[in-house]
């Protein structure tokens, strides 16, 4: 995963929430199409998760934003993630969501 790896060589900081982790190990689990495209183990996606335990810097208790993502409503706790650690949300055309932290 090469935003793990840009993590690790201090390129980029990476904020999440336990919760953002945990649906991240229950999507490559569980999602019939999580599978096809990673080929994740259970045992792979939980060494995964605990990677990004290890290199993020973890937002604990991010406020509760109820509809911030109208189409999406499970990426709210995304925007809550960003909220929290005070990085500033930019519309991208090809990505509904890119966040950056304010310098």
């Amino acid at each position: 995963m090469r935003l793990l790896r840009f993590a690790r060589q201090g390129a980029v900081q990476l904020y999440l929430s336990p919760e953002i982790i945990a649906e991240t190990l229950e999507t490559l689990i569980d999602s019939t199409r999580a599978q096809r495209r990673y080929a994740y183990t259970t045992a792979m996606a939980r060494q995964l998760c605990e990677s990004l335990f290890a290199v993020a810097i973890i937002v604990v208790d991010p406020p509760s934003i109820p509809g911030a993502v109208p189409n999406d409503p499970d990426d709210d706790k995304v925007v809550a993630c960003a909220v929290a650690a005070a990085v500033q949300l930019h519309r991208h055309p090809r990505r509904p969501l890119a966040l950056h932290r304010q310098l």
